[in-house]
């Protein structure tokens, strides 16, 4: 695509230029993002895991509100988050971060209008929950979206433009963990994508 607006460019009158090259921009920020992307996930088995105990509480609140902040201005979606008081979790906080700020990136694309973090202590486990009101992940196609690079046919997977890898990377945190990803239907209407992390 770059190269198509290169061609582009060299015969484009000046007062279109600007235009031509904000388009290559983007597409280099597209670019730099799937780099990254690809790095983490190259790099998600070979990491040490720097397991600690810690309150969950303000990471997870920063990032419901910087995935509010990323919603196309001509939409709205409400970003909520329900959390139960003095839970904390033994995990890498930077790789339990990064879980939850990918399935938040994720929701707050196909949503509608509503998205919902949950987070909730069950005996020895801890689930953190992401509820959206958009079209949803159908059944036969649950275990397909953790693999990399795979994208629904469906309007969930073609509004975004993104490559495929961020549940296939949060479903190798979670499994570097010892916890698992869970994909099912929100009472939103949507999807709800819940990791379940061991806390001991």
């Amino acid at each position: 695509r770059l190269r198509f607006h290169m061609e582009l460019l060299g015969n484009q009158p000046a007062e279109k230029r600007g235009d031509r090259l904000a388009s290559m921009e983007r597409e280099l920020d597209a670019l730099d993002g799937l780099v990254a992307e690809l790095l983490h996930y190259v790099q998600t088995d070979d990491l040490e895991l720097d397991r600690r105990v810690f309150d969950p509480a303000q990471g997870l609140t920063d990032l419901a509100e910087l995935a509010g902040f990323e919603v196309a201005a001509e939409r709205s979606v409400d970003v909520t988050v329900d959390l139960e008081p003095g839970v904390t979790v033994f995990a890498d906080q930077r790789l339990f971060l990064r879980a939850v700020e990918n399935l938040l990136r994720n929701a707050v694309q196909h949503a509608e209008s509503e998205v919902r973090l949950v987070l909730t202590r069950n005996g020895g486990q801890i689930r953190v929950a992401v509820h959206d009101d958009g079209p949803g992940i159908p059944e036969a196609l649950r275990e397909k979206v953790t693999i990399p690079f795979v994208r629904l046919d469906s309007d969930r997977g073609r509004k975004t433009g993104g490559v495929g890898l961020g549940l296939a990377i949060v479903s190798r945190i979670m499994h570097r963990h010892g916890g698992r990803l869970e994909i099912g239907t929100s009472d939103l209407g949507g999807a709800k994508l819940a990791t379940i992390w061991p806390n001991n």
